[in-house]
């Protein structure tokens, strides 16, 4: 079909808009989840520090908007994202000093094991 088929279709149907007594019923399945797109507008001052605070989340911005507004519609307690993120680093830094004197350990263990053994040869 061509646009002019289209088109023509498209004016003929709106011609006859009013005319419901010669349309079929038919059954459909809808979707219960059906998802919307929102335009939310921001200005560039509005919107630079809620871009830097979603990528502080590690997240998209338009996932940091959607649990924003989700969290304040349902009243849901925010997550402090950085924060997280902050402790996570100093867990991860006490691991590994945990992990570095664990070697450490280790290596003075097989260092006693192997002076008793040459003594004893």
């Amino acid at each position: 079909m061509e646009d002019d088929d289209y088109a023509r279709m498209a004016d003929e149907a709106y011609t006859h808009r009013h005319e419901v007594d010669q349309l079929e019923q038919v059954e459909v399945d809808v979707d219960q989840d059906v998802r919307s797109v929102v335009s939310v507008r921001f200005n560039r001052g509005e919107l630079g520090p809620i871009d830097t605070a979603a990528r502080a989340a590690g997240v998209p911005l338009s996932t940091y908007i959607r649990n924003a507004a989700l969290r304040a519609a349902t009243g849901a307690p925010t997550v402090d994202a950085a924060g997280v993120r902050k402790a996570l680093d100093a867990l991860q830094r006490e691991l590994d000093e945990v992990r570095r004197l664990a070697g450490v350990a280790e290596s003075a263990k097989k260092r006693r094991v192997t002076r008793k053994n040459s003594r004893t040869a």
